[in-house]
């Protein structure tokens, strides 16, 4: 056999050997094998975090998470370079499996976690706790066809408050602030997320602290108090402030003003501006 015959039967051989493994993957896939390779769940959340935790249902398609098993149960997700995933990885389910993810953070924070209520955060003190507290809606009927990376959106619980002051003082005259309080405001309170994200204030109100030091007014409203962390309620308060002012004399007073109750609403996730006015004249402290 010449060499050019050889080389002719080689590739011959060859083409044949390709042409059968495709008959093979055709009859796996046509036999009800679909290529369904292993594949570890990983996040993209779509907000700057240390990590979060997380609970993962696994259920058939056409189900629901509810009627599913718990394949990750407030497991902590950390990032490691550009991925985020469980501390231990786990698979993603077989590609007709459907899968609903609720995440929270920080991680550990969460009562508890359910397809029905969402995330629960139960027992919150704000007079202890000084961080963030973030939940995200449920991710339903995902698998893994979509490539394995789950993006989570997280919504905050709490609200922030931005409390400004302002004076109708003299320029010669000089106004500080060296104390806010709301009289009344409750910092204790149990939260859900589903089927709408709700807080049930707990305990007693309390007067709280706003903002202390010394914070110069004028006649545009002064920011004394930034993104003040709060459990979203509806209040009815007295907020009293402790001024002092020096007149054009350099004679100095010092006046304890408060305005008459304020009702305000707080909702989860929002930001709100409480601006208030002394007055130096009456010597009084309002609300608009």
């Amino acid at each position: 056999m010449t060499i050019c015959n050889i080389q002719r039967a080689v590739r011959r051989r060859g083409a044949a050997m390709l042409f059968a493994a495709g008959l093979f993957l055709y009859g796996c896939i046509d036999c009800g094998y679909p290529y369904d390779p292993d594949l570890e769940i990983t996040f993209d959340p779509c907000r700057n975090l240390q990590e979060f935790g997380v609970c993962v249902w696994d259920y058939p398609d056409g189900s629901f998470p509810s009627s599913g098993t718990l394949i990750l149960n407030n497991d902590r997700v950390v990032r490691d370079g550009e991925i985020w995933a469980p501390v231990q990885p786990v698979l993603w389910p077989s590609k007709d499996r459907k899968i609903c993810v609720i995440a929270y953070a920080p991680h550990g924070s969460a009562a508890a976690v359910t397809p029905e209520s969402g995330v629960e955060f139960r027992g919150v003190d704000m007079e202890a706790f000084s961080g963030e507290l973030l939940y995200s809606a449920p991710v339903l009927d995902i698998s893994k066809a979509g490539g394995g990376i789950i993006p989570l959106t997280f919504s905050e619980a709490l609200c922030r408050v931005t409390f400004r002051l302002r004076t109708d003082a003299l320029p010669d005259d000089k106004v500080e602030l060296k104390a806010l309080r709301a009289k009344t405001l409750m910092t204790k309170g149990d939260f859900k997320s589903l089927p709408s994200p709700e807080w049930k204030p707990c305990g007693m109100p309390v007067s709280v602290t706003l903002a202390e030091g010394a914070f110069l007014l004028g006649g545009e409203p002064v920011a004394v108090s930034e993104r003040y962390k709060m459990i979203p309620q509806r209040i009815s308060t007295v907020f009293e402030a402790d001024i002092e002012y020096t007149d054009a004399n350099c004679l100095i007073s010092h006046w304890n003003v408060a305005t008459e109750p304020v009702e305000l609403n707080f909702t989860p996730g929002r930001s709100y501006f409480v601006d208030l006015s002394f007055n130096v004249e009456s010597c009084t402290l309002t609300a608009p």
